[in-house]
Parts: C-alpha cells; structure tokens; sequence
C-alpha cells in the first residue's frame, strides 16, 4: 500500500470514529430510547430552589401496578441502600447497566443523581460549583430518600446503612461525606437518620494536592479564555473528549502510531 493509501485509510479510521462510535458511545449528546427511559423514570427533588434529577428503586416501583407492589415496596424500603455517585463530565445514566444489575429481585435499594450542574439537573451559571455543595445536595436527597422508605413501611427506628459507589469526581464528595460523618458534622433526626456502612471508590482522586489539570482544564478555568473555549467547542469535540478514557480510544491511538511508524520507515 502506497503511503496516500495509509493516509486515506487513516482518515477514514478517524472519520468513522469521530461520527459513528463516538456518537454510540457519548448517549448523552445523541440521545436514543434508552437515555430517553431513564430520564423518564427519575424524580427531581428541590433542594434551595434548585431541581436535582434522581432515581431510586423505590421509585421505579411506585411507578408500577400490580397487585404486589405494596409487599414489594415495604421489603425494598427495608434493604440495604446502594448510592451510585458519577464522575466529571458525565451523569447518572452512567451507572444504567450496573443500576439495572444491582436492583435485580429488589435485594438493594438504589439510588442515583445527577449533580447540580450535570445532566438533567438545573444548570444554575452564577453559583460557586463546590464538592461541598454538591455534598450538601447529596445529604438532602438522602435523608429525603431515608424519610420516604420510613413512610413506605421502612423500620422507624433503625439508622439507615447507605453504600456508596462512588466514581471519578464522586470518590472526592465520598471522601467530603465520610469525613463529616466522621467529625459528626452532620445533623440527623429520628426521620433521615441513616449512616455510610461502606465505600468503594475507582479512578478518583484520593489527594486533590497531587492533581494537575491538563491545559484545557486550565483554559476552561479561566475567566478571559474559558467563554471562549465555550463558543469554539461543539458537541463531537466534548464527545471526543469524553471518549478518551474508552479502551476502543487507546486501540485506535496505538493503531494510528503503527501506521505513522510503519510510513515512516518505508519513506527512510
């Protein structure tokens, strides 16, 4: 093959990347039924004016009818709680398969969010976007979530277990989370009193004062470049990005460095 053939083959390689997989992979930018039923099937709960998308497993159930949801709700508002938290840049919809998973025969009691700022929830621009507000946000929902089980048939007296499932950005609001708990900085009553029981954490940031932004980050930062990266970007470049962290991203990387390496030493 000529060296026009590799550069041809190449760009199509690219192409095919950038308008076919990226697209089956970033949902979030082309939505299709299945982004569309999990919206859907969430709930949004006010927390100081703002909406905050969320979905629970008992929530899906109220939304059924049939003549054992009401035994099914009081077993399900006794179990386990499993809290999904997502990462940056994404959302809840992240977690589908493996809310699916653990919400099968009504073992766990799920629950979701989208972050303020992220997915279906408000988009407030004139806030300060913080972990600790997000961990504000998220200790609402639960003991809002912890009320709700108690009202459908959930032991009043017991202090709710919650384990959470926390990736990316959500192992660093885990970390905010356990540490009030810890310093029992949290205010409970009798009605939203729970406690976190266990946390697995996977590709965060353990020691924020390690992190070091890439160049983008710190352009998107930035009061004078940042609504200027805004307006130059679109949604397959933030799909682009997105995809960066998939394994087919890393193959077809190392695909095209074979294929420069191997014109390269033809042309020498």
């Amino acid at each position: 093959m000529s060296v026009l053939g590799y550069v041809a083959l190449s760009l199509v390689v690219f192409l095919t990347y950038t308008f076919v997989i990226v697209p089956q992979q970033s949902p979030a930018l082309f939505p299709n039924s299945k982004l569309l039923d999990w919206v859907s099937k969430g709930r949004y709960l006010n927390s100081d004016g703002y909406a905050i998308w969320y979905r629970d497993s008992l929530g899906d159930l109220q939304q059924k009818s049939n003549d054992d949801i009401p035994t099914t709700l009081q077993e399900v508002a006794n179990r386990p709680i499993i809290v999904l938290l997502h990462g940056f840049p994404s959302f809840s919809y992240d977690f589908e398969e493996m809310y699916k998973d653990l919400g099968q025969e009504n073992k766990y009691h799920i629950v979701t969010l989208d972050y303020l700022g992220f997915g279906m929830s408000d988009k407030p621009s004139s806030i300060d976007y913080s972990l600790v507000l997000q961990a504000d946000i998220i200790e609402q929902l639960l003991g809002h979530v912890c009320a709700e089980r108690r009202r459908l048939g959930g032991s009043p007296q017991e202090v709710v277990p919650i384990h959470l499932i926390a990736h990316d950005i959500g192992a660093s609001i885990a970390q905010e989370l356990l540490a009030r708990q810890e310093l029992g900085a949290r205010t409970l009553d009798v009605r939203t009193a729970y406690r976190l029981g266990s946390v697995v954490l996977f590709n965060g940031g353990l020691f924020p004062e390690t992190h070091v932004p890439i160049i983008t980050q710190k352009m998107l930062i930035s009061p004078a470049l940042g609504p200027i990266l805004q307006c130059l970007s679109n949604s397959h470049i933030f799909g682009l990005s997105l995809s960066k962290v998939s394994s087919l991203y890393v193959f077809l990387v190392l695909s095209a460095f074979c294929v420069h390496s191997f014109i390269m030493l033809n042309l020498t």
